[in-house]
């Protein structure tokens, strides 16, 4: 991402001094500025959303070690032992969402490497109490049995002794 940023301020700046002087000359530097921040949001936006739709990775797996939210975790294991519960809550203006509460939410926040998605489980933390949810509708199944097949793991990690 950081490559993509350097190639875009450089075709900003190799843009903006290809043009007449006269063109720049009676534009206010915050407007520039304003523009580049626009420009920038957008395509950091087009970028998360291509990588997106072109990912091969499952958004959800589920093993014997844990859980592993792709997008919110960065690949790294949730361990069952973690895990203090799993619940299904409606929240305002997002619908039903599926709550993985863990013990040591700090420590799960800290584990993730991009700023952008640690600044997010940060924030659901504070509103939610856990950062990390899931909506059943994203995977193609319902929340209620997306909540009963996560309990199920969790009620045989539990048996097992969190191997």
């Amino acid at each position: 991402m950081a490559c993509l940023q350097i190639i875009f301020l450089g075709y900003l700046a190799y843009f903006a001094n290809s043009m007449p002087s006269s063109i720049w000359a009676d534009v206010n530097p915050l407007y520039l500025i304003l523009l580049g921040f626009f420009l920038f949001v957008i395509i950091r936006s087009l970028y998360r959303s291509l990588t997106t739709l072109f990912n091969d990775t499952p958004p959800l797996i589920l093993n014997e070690e844990g859980i592993i939210i792709d997008g919110q975790t960065d690949g790294f294991i949730i361990p069952w032992a973690d895990v203090k519960e799993i619940r299904c809550e409606r929240v305002p203006k997002l619908g039903e969402q599926v709550f993985i509460i863990v013990y040591n939410p700090e420590e799960h926040i800290a584990m993730i490497s991009s700023t952008y998605e640690r600044t997010m489980a940060k924030a659901r933390n504070l509103q939610y109490g856990t950062p990390f949810f899931l909506v059943g509708s994203g995977l193609g199944i319902t929340n209620e049995s997306l909540v009963k097949q996560l309990n199920e793991y969790l009620e045989e990690a539990r048996i097992n002794n969190y191997k």
